[in-house]
């Protein structure tokens, strides 16, 4: 007989009363946000708002993905580093925090400025930083899990689905509403829609403050 540890519900039970378990897996829907708007909504802010053009549409849309691969690699590395320098906690939460804060002011700025070479470069430091969030979640996910790492990380990559979920719903359903309350037009709408991801960029970032990578949950420690 398996005893009570072991039993999928009891691990379920105690992995979601650690509190910074949930709280970071609120902080990767906050990621997983951002990422989902420009998975679905950039290549038709360039194309249809801002009338790029289909090649060019297609090839900043390329570039930004490419800016977030390299972000996310470039955050795990830089992770490890800034973990050995200023210790577990804060040297862990120092590349999630400044990525979605970068990430946040700089798709803020990318909405705003008027150059196509300074929206493009904008938006890509933004999916960058953002990106660069990604190592340290995940990693932070599996040592809050202890035993029951991989469970945790998908505790945590649901809620990021699930914060990525509500981009392609909420981003045009505000820039619609935006536009039709207030007269404006259809790109102000746009800035503000996409200008969302800013807030909740903010929201992931702050969260920080209440998670503690040394937190493990009684009974399934290591």
């Amino acid at each position: 007989m398996p005893n009570a540890e072991c039993r999928m519900p009891s691990a379920w039970w105690l992995l979601l009363r650690n509190r910074s378990l949930v709280l970071l897996t609120v902080t990767y829907g906050a990621v997983g946000y951002i990422e989902y708007l420009f998975f679905f909504w950039m290549h038709y802010y360039f194309e249809d708002v801002l009338h790029m053009g289909k090649e060019k549409s297609r090839r900043y849309s390329a570039l930004l993905f490419l800016a977030m691969a390299a972000g996310m690699a470039l955050g795990g590395w830089l992770s490890d580093r800034l973990q050995a320098a200023y210790g577990y906690r804060w040297g862990r939460a120092a590349v999630p925090v400044g990525g979605l804060l970068m990430g946040a002011g700089l798709l803020g700025v990318g909405v705003l400025v008027q150059s196509e070479a300074f929206i493009v470069l904008s938006l890509a430091l933004a999916i960058a930083a953002v990106g660069a969030s990604e190592a340290p979640i995940w990693t932070t996910a599996v040592e809050l899990g202890g035993r029951r790492g991989g469970l945790a990380a998908g505790i945590c990559n649901t809620g990021g689905n699930a914060g990525g979920l509500l981009a392609p719903v909420l981003t045009p359903l505000v820039s619609h509403w935006v536009s039709a309350r207030y007269g404006l037009s259809d790109q102000s709408g746009w800035q503000w829609g996409i200008g969302l991801g800013c807030l909740i960029g903010l929201l992931g970032a702050g969260l920080w403050w209440w998670i503690d990578p040394t937190e493990r949950s009684e009974g399934i420690r290591q």
